[in-house]
């Protein structure tokens, strides 16, 4: 069984992790898998779970935005609108331009949540279980198979990482007609916004950084920095609420109500108390390092494919040692 101070230190482990484009949930399941020696489908059930205490700070961070959202959809749902001269607009004491914008993030939440589906849950479902009967019938050792995979996963985020400094535009260095073709969110179109949220969704597989695929497509898509970042962590939401959801329809993660325990495969128990403690633990390091760490990555004068490469080899050769011994 995983002891609660191991837990806690995952948890330290995502909270920091999470702002950085280096794939948090590779990061975890490398831990687990090398220093827990948990099998596969438990080490990610863990970072999913995880996930929730750093989805806790990114709605804290942006509650204004959430907070609009839900107020509008709770008053479209109760047919709040007023007709008078107003187009049709809802009534939130906003004015229309401000409604407009609000319509344009549901719009982008919508459709990138329906583009993390598409790619991200045949993903979960199929490939996982698909590479797990590949290396039992090679009769090659799970951990190790899946550290080497996860390896050229982290070389690949770090093409991805490489790109965005190739294609981004950059506001401070852009001349006039470069800064008037940036973008905003609410610019997006259902269709980018459905192909943004299929990038987030390859996430799924650790070693791929579900930032650096959200922000490389925003930012190939002309959308500025800022907004790219804005977007990318909206996004995190929905998608780190959908996985657990699923893990939990999957049977990974189980919580039984007679007791109120949470378990994760046959490794982990925790009762609800452990509960508020670990995700408590994980949100609070996640709020302290997200302002540094977003500083880091606007200023894009760290060069995160680098760790990604290096990593990644790292990674290969552990996992390549983990089979010849």
């Amino acid at each position: 069984m995983v002891s609660l101070i191991e837990l806690l230190l995952l948890g330290v482990i995502q909270g920091v992790v999470e702002w950085l484009p280096i794939s948090s949930e590779g990061q975890v399941v490398l831990v687990v898998l090398q220093f827990l020696e948990l099998r596969v489908e438990e080490a990610i059930s863990i970072a999913l779970f995880l996930h929730l205490g750093t989805m806790l700070v990114v709605f804290f961070i942006y509650k204004s935005d959430f907070m609009l959202i839900f107020q509008y959809l709770i008053r479209f749902f109760k047919e709040k609108i007023l007709v008078e001269g107003k187009n049709g607009y809802m009534d939130l004491n906003l004015g229309t331009e401000k409604i407009d914008e609000v319509r344009s993030l549901i719009k982008f939440f919508f459709w990138g949540v329906l583009g993390t589906a598409v790619t991200g849950i045949p993903i979960l479902l199929v490939i996982s279980d698909f590479w797990t009967r590949i290396v039992d019938d090679y009769q090659i050792d799970l951990g190790s198979a899946s550290t080497i995979l996860i390896g050229f996963l982290l070389i690949i985020t770090g093409f991805v990482l490489s790109r965005q400094r190739a294609f981004e535009y950059v506001e401070e260095t852009a001349d006039s007609s470069d800064s008037e073709s940036l973008r905003s969110l609410d610019e997006l179109t259902w269709l980018e916004s459905f192909v943004v949220g299929m990038c987030q969704g390859f996430a799924i597989l650790p070693g791929i950084s579900r930032s650096g695929m959200t922000i490389t497509a925003l930012l190939l898509l002309k959308v500025k920095r800022t907004d790219s970042l804005r977007g990318s962590f909206l996004l995190l939401v929905p998608a780190s609420l959908g996985a657990v959801i699923l893990e939990l329809a999957r049977g990974r993660i189980v919580f039984d109500l007679s007791s109120l325990v949470f378990r994760v495969g046959s490794s982990v128990s925790l009762g609800m108390g452990n509960v508020v403690i670990l995700l408590g633990i994980t949100f609070l390091v996640g709020y302290m390092t997200i302002k540094y760490f977003l500083q880091a990555l606007a200023s894009n004068k760290v060069k995160f494919d680098h760790f990604c490469y290096v990593l990644g080899i790292i990674a290969i050769f552990a996992g390549m040692l983990g089979l010849i011994l």
